[in-house]
């Protein structure tokens, strides 16, 4: 069997599991070969304009430290994508649909984590609208007018559809009072910044702030319809930002009943999108209960961090998982 994974090593951070669950599959079977390829390096194939991908073997020195080692076009061979029996995705946002029909078009035989059909369909933040009854209030807004009129209920966040990783996170406390990031905006400054919001920026998701973000975000994984653990992750102090790339913390966690109910309620759906590797994040409300933020299904993260503090080897069950699902398919 032959496997190849599609990221972008140019976006990587130490907490990327990028390398280590690729190897968990070479070393799942002495039948299994698997390879890597960089969008960085692939330009023409990841514009759609050729099927050819320069690929990389992945072996015992494949890790972090040593990516531009593999991902170098002199340590490549060129292959066709469909001489691939598997394609795992794991490559952030922004990645257009186009190249993921392309996958589809030019290796359609192939099995894949997850499918070009499911990420299409679910990695956009707008996929909660099927997920409503278990999020903090919120609206796609199409407008400024919009968001305005929604956020004089409450506090409210702005996320872009297609963010990742904190990016791109406003928090609105009032149209006079905004932070970006971690800076302040106020007054005349708040609202120009706000109307100065370019076109391309819409649709935007609105959702309510919760006050108790500083109990942490949850981070849940699941492959194939089991949940492997969930990680805490803290803002820093005086921080509302939860992401490890915003200078979070992060430790072992257990789930809540409600959280256990909205893993089924989810996986109930993204099962039939084709979507077997995921993640759940949730934050506490105003009622002390755990309720959904997020789903992410794209370069997933957190298995790092999960693997430090647990029994079992999580990219080892992490892989099981996958091939015992993939054989189902």
């Amino acid at each position: 069997m032959k496997i190849l994974m599609l990221t972008d090593h140019s976006s990587h951070s130490v907490y990327d599991s990028v390398y280590a669950l690729p190897k968990a599959m070479a070393a799942y079977s002495d039948n299994i070969k698997v390879y890597a390829t960089s969008r960085s390096i692939n330009r023409e194939h990841f514009s759609c304009a050729s099927p050819l991908v320069d690929c990389c073997i992945v072996d015992d020195g494949f890790c972090f430290e040593t990516r531009n080692q593999y991902f170098n076009k002199e340590n490549m061979t060129e292959s066709h994508l469909s001489k691939f029996d598997v394609i795992f995705f794991r490559i952030d946002r922004p990645i257009a649909d186009e190249y993921l029909r392309y996958c589809r078009e030019v290796a359609p035989s192939a099995k894949y984590v997850n499918t070009p059909e499911g990420l299409i369909n679910t990695s956009s933040k707008s996929f909660l609208s099927n997920f409503s009854e278990l999020c903090p209030e919120f609206i796609i807004a199409n407008s400024l007018d919009e968001i305005e009129e929604f956020s004089e209920k409450f506090e409210i966040v702005l996320k872009p559809l297609g963010g990742y990783g904190g990016d791109g996170l406003i928090k609105i406390t009032s149209f006079d009072e905004i932070i970006v990031g971690s800076e302040i905006k106020t007054g005349s400054t708040a609202r120009n910044y706000l109307t100065s919001l370019p076109i391309a920026t819409y649709p935007i998701m609105a959702m309510k702030y919760l006050n108790r973000v500083g109990e942490g975000d949850k981070r849940i994984i699941v492959v194939a319809g089991s949940c492997l653990g969930a990680v805490l992750r803290i803002p820093q102090k005086g921080s509302w930002l939860c992401n490890l790339a915003q200078g979070a913390i992060s430790k072992p966690a257990t789930l809540t009943d409600e959280e256990i109910k909205i893993v089924n309620t989810v996986d109930s759906v993204l099962i039939h999108e084709g979507i077997n590797v995921y993640g759940i994040d949730t934050l506490v409300n105003d009622d002390g209960k755990r309720i959904m933020s997020e789903i992410n299904t794209t370069n997933v993260g957190g298995f790092v961090q999960l693997q430090k503090e647990s029994d079992i080897d999580i990219m080892e069950k992490t892989v099981e998982l996958i091939f015992n699902r993939l054989d189902e398919v």
